[in-house]
C-alpha cells in the first residue's frame, strides 16, 4: 500500500504541477512579473499543488521505512532519506506559504528553495533510496528485476541534481517530467508485485 500512495501522490503532484504550478514556475514561465502575477491570481491552487510534493515525499519516506533493512546500512539510509524530506518539506512550505513577493525578494525564494529540493533534498533522497533498494534486494525482499527497473528513477534524480547546479531551467523541467514518470511507474510497479505476492 505504501509503493502504491507513492504512485499515486506522484501522478497526482505530477498532474498538479502542469495545472496548478506551471505558471509560477520559473522553469516554464522566464517573466519574474508574469510568475508574481499567476501565483497572486491562483494563491489557493500554488499551494495545493505545492501540498501535493509534500505529500509524495512523505509517502516515500514511508515507503524507505517500510522495505530498508533493518541493520545499521538500511537505519543510515533511512536518516538521510529523513533529512532530505525535511529539507524539501521546507523549501516545499517556503514556496507555498512565502510567495507571492516583489521580484528580488521573489527572484531569491526560488533560486533557494530550487536548490534545497532539486539539489540537497532530491539528492539525499537519491542516495538514500539507492541504498534502501540495495539493501531490500541484498535481502531478498525485492526481486532483482524491480532493482533493475528502479534505475530510471534513480538517473532521473540525478539528472535533476545536475540541472539545479548547471541552472539548466529546461533540464529541471525535463528532468522533473522524467522523475515524475519513471517514480508512478516504479512505484506502481512494485505495489503490485507486493499485492499479487500477498
Amino acid at each position: 500500500l505504501s509503493a502504491l500512495a507513492c504512485a499515486a501522490l506522484f501522478a497526482a503532484a505530477g498532474i498538479g504541477s502542469l495545472i496548478l504550478l506551471a505558471g509560477g514556475s520559473s522553469a516554464v514561465e522566464e517573466n519574474v512579473s508574469a510568475r508574481i502575477a499567476y501565483i497572486d491570481a491562483h494563491l489557493d491552487a500554488w499551494r495545493i499543488g505545492w501540498l501535493l510534493w509534500a505529500a509524495a515525499g512523505l509517502a516515500v519516506l514511508v515507503f524507505y521505512v517500510r522495505v530498508a533493512a533493518d541493520d545499521i546500512a538500511g537505519r543510515t539510509a533511512v536518516a538521510l532519506a529523513t533529512a532530505g524530506f525535511a529539507v524539501r518539506l521546507v523549501a516545499d512550505s517556503g514556496m507555498a506559504l512565502l510567495l507571492p513577493q516583489e521580484a528580488a525578494m521573489q527572484v531569491a525564494i526560488e533560486r533557494w528553495a530550487l536548490a534545497a529540493v532539486g539539489f540537497v533534498g532530491h539528492g539525499i533522497e537519491t542516495l538514500a533510496g539507492i541504498l534502501i533498494v540495495w539493501g531490500a534486494w541484498s535481502s531478498g525482499r525485492l526481486p532483482r528485476w524491480l532493482v533493475m527497473t528502479s534505475l530510471p528513477l534513480w538517473l532521473t534524480g540525478g539528472v535533476l541534481c545536475g540541472a539545479v547546479v548547471a541552472g539548466s531551467a529546461a533540464g529541471v523541467l525535463a528532468a522533473t517530467v522524467g522523475l515524475v514518470i519513471s517514480a508512478t511507474a516504479w512505484y506502481a510497479m512494485v505495489g503490485v508485485t507486493a499485492w499479487k505476492a500477498n
